[in-house]
């Protein structure tokens, strides 16, 4: 297959060395900077229609999703076959529902052969809430690329790690922090500069907290440090990429049961709390796991067990495989071992 990426914002992505050689990369949204949002439009409209893909998928794209809004029926009738990827609503500063699945999907989906997801509960909330064919809707969970570490963590400090934005909750780290002064908190990951900086200011005022910034390989953290458990304290989420980072890396996970997260920790492979739960919640958790390492060993095993099951490139590319149209019909993807 011939695969070309168009990156739509003007932004220099860290993702562009990851994409495989073979990959071409268009950077539209720096290409065409200095045009207006309607002449972008039109210009990306053309591309696509002078294009030979005969699939397009639309992954996190403003403008991406602009257009399927606006040309869905034109690029349908020139033969594209449009998928686009959902993977949770998102919230804005007064708490009301927003984001593409919320603003665009409810205008978009008569034109998609296909919506994918990375866990089945966003699926089933979407088709209940907008009513979309089931039949459309694909749960792809993502394979996890690297090793998967035999031994749990044993040591005794916590590791975070995400974005320190409102969704991921910085203030509900700092109050469990803050309630168990004998724990050491090691914190990886960039500050979203629309953050309450007061949050952040008093989040590194505890004398165990470290705040250590932005990462690379969430592996080489969990390798280096003296961990027992992996904190995670979104408020709103599908199935998080890092969960399958901490449970490879062999670390016990306390997490509400958000989103898709309960697909991969329930009470067997780890230790979820109520959507609801407050900080002491979270503290008595982590103290179970602390105190009881042999328990927390069996839930990690069961974990990555499932992990190895579902979370592996074979079972990966042959659910892609399965989706309709999705592949041209003589590229039929090989499992990368």
């Amino acid at each position: 297959m011939r695969v070309t990426v168009v990156i739509t914002r003007d932004v220099l992505s860290p993702w562009i060395n990851r994409l495989p050689a073979a990959a071409r990369v268009v950077e539209f949204g720096r290409l065409t900077r200095h045009a207006g949002d309607e002449d972008r439009e039109l210009v990306l409209l053309r591309l696509l229609l002078q294009s030979s893909a005969s699939t397009l998928h639309l992954i996190n794209s403003l403008l991406g999703w602009q257009l399927f809004e606006r040309f869905g029926k034109p690029l349908v009738s020139s033969g594209k076959r449009l998928f686009a990827s959902v993977y949770c609503d998102d919230v804005d500063r007064n708490g009301v529902r927003c984001g593409y699945a919320t603003e665009f999907l409810p205008k978009a989906w008569m034109h998609l052969a296909g919506v994918f997801t990375d866990n089945q509960h966003f699926l089933e909330l979407i088709q209940r809430r907008d009513g979309l064919p089931r039949e459309r809707l694909h749960a792809l969970y993502f394979p996890f690329i690297g090793e998967i570490v035999s031994a749990p963590g044993v040591g005794r400090k916590v590791l975070w790690a995400g974005r320190l934005a409102a969704q991921k909750r910085p203030e509900l780290l700092y109050e469990i922090a803050r309630a168990m002064p004998e724990v050491g908190f090691d914190v990886h990951g960039e500050a979203d500069p629309a953050y309450d900086t007061n949050v952040l200011q008093r989040l590194k005022a505890l004398p165990n907290v470290s705040l250590v910034g932005r990462f690379d390989s969430f592996a080489a953290i969990a390798q280096a440090g003296d961990y027992g458990v992996f904190l995670y304290t979104s408020a709103y989420d599908g199935l998080p990429n890092v969960l399958l980072e901490a449970t490879a890396a062999g670390l016990p996970i306390v997490a509400p049961t958000v989103g898709g997260i309960a697909e991969l920790v329930e009470e067997d492979s780890g230790y979820p709390l109520d959507a609801a739960a407050g900080p002491l919640a979270f503290v008595e958790m982590i103290r179970q796991v602390l105190e009881d390492p042999q328990r927390a060993e069996r839930k990690v095993t069961n974990a990555q067990a499932r992990m190895r099951g579902r979370h592996v490139w074979a079972t990966f590319t042959r659910e892609v495989a399965a989706v309709p149209g999705y592949l041209p019909t003589c590229a039929a993807p090989q499992p990368v071992e």
